[in-house]
């Protein structure tokens, strides 16, 4: 074990016993750091809180431009202006940091500066906006009135069988990193139980060439098992261009450094077991075979003091209306929990996306867009 591993280990166990709880489980080998967690160490004294400053939209909001209801996903630019975009409109609104609406644009179409199935959207740092279109495998760029600059598909040099994208992040590099969605069953030219494992994510210039692959898939030994469960996640980057992954159905976190290598892989309690084996059932609605799984993770986002916020489930299904289902997992840079947040503190227990910009925590929920301001507590 290395000098700097020595003294991660000696930094969290002494940082741990001055918190009067247990360490958790942490192994160093040669790659990544795996840390389990078994309790939060802030107990139910947590040292954050989270204070509403403002909700634009609303059920009372007459206004189409402040209807969240469709909304896909939202970012922030640097003036702290929020694009929201709607995939079934084809549309992106903008709003100033006041909340108030100041612009339009994008339609459903296939001409300059329209969508046919936008699933995200971005800006980077000279505020060009960027365009998710899952339907076409393409990244339009507009500029920030909403005129396309250009587009382009991705050009690979390493496999991608049976995978499309679906999701994408414009880094502070301008590079652009899209995560993979589908796993091609066998057939004659991949013949076993289980095709093979592709990346997690490929890394592309913006210009599309791939220039990085990166994550690696967890192998359950069956092609259906595989693609449920292995690639259905949710990723966000830092200021740093650091990649944070949180599965939708694992218990599975994790760290990549800019250059795509794994540091930090984390677990954490839950009241459930993780899906591991295959127990199919037959959906009355599709008539179809399904896979029965848990749903863990819906959500990752980073701080402006480098704690990882995570969407975790609390229970699998609710007995009553007041059973709250989701809360904020919070763990330090680290990868030790520090706190359980459930959603009776926040908006309600289901939501169309959330993010952090700063101090501030985005969430939408129905028909609005909720923002909090996180409060450091003595």
């Amino acid at each position: 074990m290395g000098q700097k591993s020595r003294f991660f280990l000696l930094l969290v166990f002494f940082l741990l016993i001055a918190c009067g709880n247990e360490p958790p489980q942490t192994a160093v080998n040669t790659d990544y750091i795996v840390v389990d967690n078994e309790i939060a160490i802030w107990g139910n004294d947590p040292k954050i809180d989270l204070k509403l400053i403002r909700i634009i939209g609303g059920e009372n909001e007459s206004d189409e431009n402040y209807d969240f209801y469709s909304a896909r996903s939202f970012t922030i630019d640097s003036q702290g202006n929020l694009y929201t975009l709607f995939r079934d409109l084809g549309l992106i609104r903008k709003y100033g940091s006041d909340g108030n609406f100041l612009d339009s644009f994008g339609r459903i179409g296939q001409g300059p500066g329209e969508f046919q199935q936008p699933v995200g959207v971005q800006v980077d740092n000279s505020g060009n906006i960027y365009v998710d279109d899952m339907t076409i495998q393409k990244i339009l760029v507009l500029d920030s009135g909403g005129d396309e600059i250009k587009r382009f598909d991705f050009k690979f040099n390493s496999p991608r069988i049976g995978s499309y994208f679906r999701d994408s992040i414009v880094l502070n590099s301008d590079n652009i990193i899209r995560r993979n969605f589908m796993q091609s069953p066998p057939n004659e030219e991949n013949p076993g139980s289980s095709s093979p494992l592709i990346p997690l994510f490929f890394v592309f210039d913006n210009e599309g060439i791939q220039i990085n692959a990166l994550g690696r898939a967890r192998d359950f030994d069956d092609w259906y098992m595989n693609y449920q469960l292995g690639y259905y996640l949710q990723f966000i980057n830092d200021d740093k261009d650091n990649i944070y992954v949180t599965f939708e159905r694992q218990n599975r976190i994790e760290k990549y450094s800019p250059d795509g290598k794994l540091l930090l892989r984390i677990s954490r309690p839950l009241n459930y077991k993780e899906t591991t084996t295959k127990d199919m059932y037959l959906s009355e609605a599709t008539g179809n075979w399904r896979l029965r799984y848990n749903t863990v993770s819906s959500g990752i986002a980073v701080d402006n003091n480098e704690r990882i916020w995570v969407v975790t489930r609390r229970m699998q299904r609710r007995d009553n209306e007041n059973d709250i289902l989701n809360q904020f997992d919070i763990f330090d840079k680290n990868g030790v929990l520090l706190a359980q947040i459930p959603f009776e503190k926040i908006a309600g227990n289901f939501f169309q996306h959330f993010s952090i910009y700063g101090d501030k925590v985005y969430i939408m929920y129905k028909l609005a867009l909720y923002i909090y301001e996180i409060v450091e507590l003595d």
